[in-house]
């Protein structure tokens, strides 16, 4: 406070409004560590918040599955089932649950509950790319999913009328390995897996049906990541064919066998990866602060380290033997 003489000779004390420097410096170093204190925590929720959505989506596909097997004796959506009729672009139907692709089990099992698209009237025949579009980038999209397409297999730049560049990629697979066959009446059995693909297990008596699941609180069902990841580039491509026989965009072999252009893996038969390796796996499918989340054919869902998602018994039917290296550190002889 300070006396001020008034024109009339009294004296007034005039009281001094507002801050000094000192004290907005104060405050504002105030703010700024109550805003560092909470960024991380935002942070945190917000990446709570992007896996409990992945959770719930793929909760809502074992959930998917187990409802098309109880409509279908049985059988689980996928090549040797409802699409193993696929060969060519001719094949593919036009309802929304029709599969885009032999290996699209998401159509067959979640068309209606994600309001996927059908043909309509006069349209040209473009339904297949449509509706994998809506899947990748809207229906069936985990929120933790920035990446695009480098490039399409066996050429062409756009799809759907935009450049493939700009396709955002399928964010979960099915695991493959629950559906191959033993039989090789099948058109997709663990015979050609391991003559063609080399891949290290031999299955026993197993054919894709949920009658057939031992075990199915163990065995995964549906995983984030999906692929042609390349292991060098670090890229993922594109494959618009109807007929796979790999996984195509839609399913692959998980963490515990090294199969090419696998995202948990990036082909890898060996334990044994670089930073640049393990960031390129943690973009593609541990991304979830480090961790995978994946549903198992019980209906529930979770997420799994890198070190626990190595374990062979989550991802191959039990009794299956062993027959090659694997990625999984105890290195079993037969899984689970």
């Amino acid at each position: 406070m300070m006396p001020v003489l008034t024109p009339e000779g009294r004296i007034r004390v005039a009281v001094r409004s507002g801050f000094t420097l000192i004290e907005l410096l104060v405050v504002i170093s105030v703010i700024a560590l109550l805003i560092s204190l909470l960024l991380p925590a935002l942070g945190h929720a917000r990446t709570a918040s992007r896996t409990a959505v992945c959770v719930a989506s793929q909760r809502q596909a074992s959930i998917g599955f187990a409802t098309y097997g109880a409509e279908h004796q049985q059988w689980i959506a996928g090549p040797n089932t409802s699409g193993a009729h696929i060969r060519s672009g001719s094949d593919i139907g036009n309802s929304p649950s029709a599969p885009t692709q032999n290996v699209d089990w998401l159509s067959p099992i979640l068309a209606y509950s994600l309001n996927l698209p059908g043909k309509q009237p006069g349209e040209e025949n473009r339904i297949a790319e449509r509706r994998l579009r809506m899947i990748f980038e809207q229906a069936f999209a985990c929120p933790a999913n920035r990446e695009t397409y480098a490039a399409q297999y066996g050429g062409g730049n756009t799809f759907d009328g935009i450049p493939v560049t700009q396709l955002r990629t399928n964010s979960y697979a099915a695991n493959m390995g629950m559906h191959l066959s033993s039989s090789r009446n099948d058109p997709i059995s663990d015979y050609s897996s391991r003559q063609d693909w080399g891949m290290p297990i031999l299955f026993s008596n197993y054919r894709p049906r949920l009658d057939y699941i031992n075990r199915p609180d163990g065995k995964v069902c549906t995983m984030d990541g999906t692929r042609y990841v390349d292991g060098s580039t670090f890229e993922i491509t594109f494959n618009a064919f109807p007929f796979q026989d790999e996984g195509g965009n839609f399913m692959n072999h998980g963490p515990a066998v090294g199969h090419s252009g696998d995202p948990a893996t990036l082909g890898r038969r060996s334990g044994s990866f670089t930073e640049a390796q393990r960031e390129a796996m943690r973009r593609f499918a541990y991304r979830h602060d480090t961790k995978m989340v994946v549903s198992y054919f019980d209906g529930h869902a979770g997420t799994m380290d890198e070190d626990e998602s190595r374990s062979i018994h989550y991802w191959y039917p039990s009794g299956s033997r062993v027959t090659g290296g694997i990625l999984d550190p105890t290195n079993p002889s037969v899984v689970k």
